[in-house]
């Protein structure tokens, strides 16, 4: 008895997808219970027939790159056997795309240098590379200047600029067709070092000022942060938001003794956001505001002062 798994459809699947001139096809079924074993037939369309042709002895799972070119149409017919006997075959088909040339890093970014490389071809001698930028003012693409290696450096681009590259295949010292790959600068990342809290030790009187430390954006962006300041709420294990305190000072309204604050101070450029730093600090009794005077009373809210003559 011939089964399928579940409500899956029994099915034949190829590999890789797409393909490409430089790798042989494999075929997978998929989904199949109680099979003895599968038979395997490759075909290739014939436009001058329109129709399928067999590929030769193309009888197993594999399908060597020889069998094919770019633009071929191939098909695979696996077919069920159980004691002996064929199923109903199925079938896929794909078609073997084009050689390509990708550039890396993918993203990229404003520090970052650009490598072009050429995939999936067969019996090159050599590429030949120009690289381009898009201009908007003639909204066309512009050759960047002696751009012609594999590698194009980060001087040579902004964030948000696109850049090609044209890379062409030569086989003989004749050029072949050439084929491109396109990029966006993205956006990078706005990083600080950390952040810190005056004064400390801070006290029931202090105004809380919060000190961003190690600003860098490889763009170039102007600094600009945002704020939140947050105490420990010993009752929920948690830090809660300040309300309204989203800047980088906090005034001593917003405090008591023993409390822990927490200022966390997030970079932004303008476009994105970076990671977040933070700082802590506990407040500590009101110290004395000359020498010529000392606490009389003391509680975790208020100090009273008297003067000693």
């Amino acid at each position: 008895m011939l089964c399928t798994g579940g409500n899956a459809t029994a099915d034949v699947t190829y590999s890789p997808d797409p393909a490409y001139t430089d790798t042989a096809l494999l075929a997978t079924p998929l989904h199949w219970i109680g099979v003895d074993s599968f038979t395997y037939q490759w075909q290739i369309w014939d436009e001058g027939t329109t129709s399928w042709l067999d590929i030769g002895s193309a009888t197993t799972d594999t399908l060597e790159s020889s069998n094919f070119d770019v633009g071929d149409e191939i098909k695979v017919v696996c077919t069920p056997v159980v004691d002996s006997v064929p199923g109903t075959p199925v079938e896929a088909t794909i078609i073997i795309s084009n050689s390509i040339v990708s550039i890396t890093p993918d993203p990229a970014y404003t520090d970052n240098d650009l490598l072009a490389t050429p995939l999936h071809w067969i019996g090159v001698d050599s590429f030949t590379y120009q690289w381009q930028i898009w201009d908007e003012g003639t909204t066309s693409w512009l050759d960047i200047g002696s751009a012609t290696a594999d590698t194009l450096d980060s001087s040579n681009f902004e964030k948000d600029d696109q850049i090609k590259v044209i890379c062409t295949p030569v086989i003989d010292s004749v050029p072949g067709t050439p084929v491109d790959a396109t990029i966006t600068i993205s956006n990078s990342l706005p990083l600080l070092t950390g952040v810190v809290i005056i004064p400390d030790p801070a006290y029931t009187d202090s105004l809380l000022e919060a000190t961003p430390e190690g600003w860098f954006d490889a763009d170039g962006d102007p600094e600009s942060y945002q704020w939140q300041w947050q105490k420990y709420n010993t009752s929920t294990d948690a830090w809660d938001n300040i309300s309204g305190a989203t800047s980088n000072t906090l005034d001593n309204t917003n405090f008591t003794l023993n409390d822990q604050l927490k200022v966390i101070c997030t970079p932004f450029d303008g476009t994105d956001i970076g990671t977040p730093v933070e700082s802590m600090v506990i407040i500590s009794f009101c110290q004395c505001l000359s020498k010529g005077e000392v606490p009389a009373i003391q509680n975790c809210y208020d100090t009273l002062w008297l003067n000693v003559k």
